[in-house]
């Protein structure tokens, strides 16, 4: 027989750091982490916009613990918190100068200049789709999750994420192929 004790959910956790409960202050933040962290890299595009984003909406959590209703799901506020903080990090971001650009050592040169541009065309071409088909492809395309997993992890029905997944797909594909650059490369291949 198993005697581990069953972990604790999110409103559990939040109950008890509104009591005081520091323990579980730091364990609601380690499970939020996860999703968290996915929400800002999906608004951003950027890990390190993403990482300061995620820091301040953990501080955003502490401050607020003792406001919070534990009656309803802090994810949802979690949410609404990160996706500011992402919003605030791009405003932030406009006004910094860029950095220097970085220098590529390779034989190759043409290829490489190629293979950045198609980078940042996709990435580019990543950001322009909503949110959601953003998640959704994430959940499926990067982090191998099946369409019904990725529903129940978004809270919508599979043939929804199915949905978002192939209109995310086919809008990747026609603005990378509406890069005259990207499709000579593809033409050429």
């Amino acid at each position: 027989m198993d005697h581990r004790p069953m972990p604790l959910g999110t409103s559990e956790l939040l109950r008890l750091a509104q009591a005081g409960d520091r323990g579980a202050l730091e364990q609601l933040a380690r499970v939020l982490w996860p999703r968290v962290r996915r929400w800002a890299l999906l608004e951003t595009g950027d890990a390190a916009a993403a990482d300061d984003a995620c820091q301040e909406a953990l501080v955003k959590l502490v401050r607020s613990v003792k406001v919070l209703r534990a009656d309803q799901p802090v994810e949802g506020w979690m949410r609404t918190v990160v996706r500011n903080c992402c919003r605030d990090a791009r405003r932030k971001a406009q006004r910094a100068p860029r950095p220097p650009a970085v220098r590529i050592a390779t034989d190759d040169l043409e290829r490489a200049i190629d293979l950045v541009r198609g980078a940042r065309s996709a990435v580019d071409a990543f950001r322009h789709l909503s949110v959601r088909q953003r998640e959704a492809l994430d959940l499926v395309d990067r982090l191998g999750l099946t369409p019904k997993e990725a529903a129940q992890e978004l809270g919508v029905a599979p043939g929804t994420v199915r949905a978002l997944l192939h209109q995310g797909r086919r809008a990747l594909r026609e603005s990378l192929l509406d890069d005259p650059e990207i499709a000579s490369l593809v033409r050429d291949r």
